[in-house]
């Protein structure tokens, strides 16, 4: 199943478009699936592996949970809606570190998050209030 995930993500990336889903995964969890996007740059094979360095999940509808992999500075995360942008926070984390974005503020909608990593790459996926 994994293997089919990365051929079908591999073509994913070869569209113009972008497929952002959203998985159940315990009872008040739900892990926000990331695509990469390289913007203006070919194609290039690690793009999967980028995406597979962070997870992050809505919590309870409360907050977001994002956790990196590996130690990485200056990620930004941003989130839109309606595609306005309506926070921006630049993190630094540590190996298998998670920050966390509280919600309360937010409106019930369609959201994206976006991470954009230093080296330009940046992970889109999106969630619902």
């Amino acid at each position: 199943m994994k293997n089919l995930f990365l051929l079908l993500f591999s073509f994913v990336l070869l569209l113009p478009i972008s497929i952002e889903a959203e998985v159940l995964v315990t009872e008040g969890r739900k892990a926000i699936i990331l695509i990469a996007k390289i913007p203006d740059k070919p194609i290039v094979k690690s793009a999967p592996v980028v995406s597979q360095q962070f997870t992050v999940e809505l919590i309870d509808d409360a907050e977001i949970a994002i956790t990196a992999a590996t130690a990485i500075a200056d990620v930004t995360v941003s989130l839109y809606k309606d595609g306005l942008l309506v926070d921006a926070y630049v993190f630094s984390f540590d190996a298998n570190d998670t920050k966390t974005i509280l919600l309360d503020d937010y409106t019930v909608g369609e959201y994206v998050i976006e991470l954009t990593l230093p080296s330009g790459v940046y992970l889109q996926g999106s969630f619902t209030l």
